[in-house]
């Protein structure tokens, strides 16, 4: 059991990957380890793995109070691959590499379709069009965990992102206040993380959110801009840590659509239906409990490492971690929907049409209000004939900003065993001599550098040698120098090997 780890750490035996130097410190930074005898979450993941076939099954025959499973529901959709958890389940063999993925640098997800495997990103599109939830099983674990790591989550645990609210320290919904867990003088340099008070709290149940960590963990995000331009809508990607059986947040509903990778733990995941269709930010609607009460989930599942789970908006679900501690991404999909076509439709006729730009002021008296918006009705009626729903993605497109992919100390290229994968974050035109533009850059490149470009954003991360079999046309050395500009210019993501 990862509870076992407990005395064993505090005997002073050492992890594998523990540093044999006095690194103390960098130990007690992890949120859920360090010399007070609090398990890491690393280490009692790795020593649960690496426990022998009896002691795993045990494990999986201990009973869960809470699996139900109601496969009969129309409103979900299993996997052909799904099984139950029972006491007669035994985990699949591990899958063989994927074919065109090499050792060292196959890990990286540079597409939908590497996030996805063995599933079909076909199976994804009609789960988001049907407003209908989806469980993907037996993902690649080695994928998924080489997205983050929990030292990369402590490494996020820092004053500055405490203060600006990039990591937050939840439990069941509400923020536990900073004095908790940060000390030293209310000076500038002064101000620390307090390590000790946050393994209590770790050690009394709360959850790490991380927001928007595709900013400081290159590999996701080129796995967001993949996602994003498949989807073609803004996407985020956050970090959950959740440690001793708790949930950051209680019963609640999201008003965009999210993708659940479970990387570390296990998690137990309930959905409870959609009681409002197509919930809107803008829209107050009762909070979930009002709207299902204490009804019985509808699809319930523990989520192992290398497990996804699409939850469209308006899903009600609750969670609760099934081991000790769990870390998962929540990838979150906001979809441009009716309205804001409406405002970008708007904004443009500003300028032309001259009664959108009229004063609407009482001193005009009552009829000249009634013409005036006569006036608008049939502006209204001119300006909605020329809606045009493609026009609107493709100037979204063209506005929203590439990821800033920085690459020091990775040039050159050549002979160092890399993967590369396209910054951008929207499919933009790459055809013809103009220069390429995305959201307040502008880009002067070559023909051979749009090429490359385009196959990057086309079929995701690729390595050097991939490329070339991709654009025969072009020598090797071609490729090598395209993509040297590529990566200064920050379009790309450079992964050494």
């Amino acid at each position: 059991r990862p509870r076992q780890s407990i005395g064993r750490h505090r005997t002073g035996e050492r992890r594998p990957d523990e540093a044999d130097a006095d690194d103390g410190d960098a130990v007690e930074k992890r949120c859920g380890g360090g010399h007070d005898g609090i398990p890491v979450p690393g280490f009692a993941v790795a020593r649960f793995k690496a426990s022998s076939r009896a002691t795993r099954q045990a494990e999986l025959s201990r009973p869960e109070r809470h699996l139900r499973q109601a496969a009969t529901t129309p409103s979900i959709v299993l996997a052909p691959t799904e099984r139950l958890w029972c006491r007669s389940y035994r985990p699949p063999p591990p899958r063989q590499r994927r074919p065109h993925q090499e050792e060292g640098t196959g890990t990286m997800i540079g597409s939908l379709v590497d996030l996805l495997h063995p599933h079909a990103p076909a199976d994804l599109d009609r789960a988001v069009l049907e407003h209908r939830p989806l469980f993907l099983p037996g993902g690649s674990v080695q994928a998924l965990q080489s997205l983050v790591t929990w030292q990369d989550i402590a490494d996020q645990v820092t004053v500055s992102h405490v203060r600006n609210g990039r990591v937050l320290v939840i439990r069941q919904g509400r923020v536990i206040p900073q004095e908790m867990f940060l000390d030293g003088p209310k000076q500038p340099g002064g101000i620390r993380v307090a390590t000790e008070r946050l393994h209590d709290l770790c050690r009394q149940g709360i959850s790490l959110v991380v927001h928007s960590v595709e900013r400081s963990l290159p590999r996701i995000a080129a796995m967001t801009a993949a996602i994003e331009r498949h989807f073609q809508a803004p996407v985020s990607t956050n970090a959950y840590a959740t440690f001793e059986r708790q949930s950051a947040f209680p019963m609640h509903w999201d008003d965009h659509n999210v993708l659940i990778l479970q990387v570390h733990g296990r998690k137990h995941w309930a959905l409870f239906g959609q009681p409002v269709r197509l919930p809107h930010e803008k829209i107050p609607f009762p909070q979930a409990k009002e709207l299902v009460g204490s009804g019985t989930p509808h699809w319930e599942r523990v989520l192992e490492p290398g497990d996804m789970l699409f939850v469209p908006r308006g899903e009600v679900h609750r969670t609760e971690v099934a081991d000790a501690n769990s870390l998962h991404l929540t990838i979150s999909i906001s979809q441009p929907r009716g309205d804001a076509a409406l405002r970008w439709l708007l904004d443009r006729m500003v300028g032309i049409e001259e009664v959108l730009r009229r004063d609407v002021t009482p001193l005009a008296g009552p009829a000249a209000l009634r013409e005036q918006a006569a006036d608008l009705r049939a502006a209204m009626v001119r300006i909605l004939d020329g809606l045009d729903l493609e026009a609107f993605l493709a100037d979204e497109n063209r506005k929203r900003e590439p990821n800033c992919a920085l690459t020091l100390g990775l040039l050159p290229l050549a002979g160092r065993g890399v993967r590369v994968a396209a910054a951008l974050r929207r499919p933009i035109p790459l055809d013809g001599d103009d220069d390429v533009e995305a959201g307040s850059f502008r880009y002067r490149l070559t023909a051979d550098q749009k090429r490359v470009l385009a196959v990057l954003m086309e079929r995701g991360g690729q390595t050097p040698e991939a490329l070339a079999e991709a654009l025969p046309a072009l020598a090797p050395a071609a490729i090598a120098d395209a993509l040297a500009v590529l990566a200064r210019k920050s379009l790309i993501h450079v992964f050494a090997n």
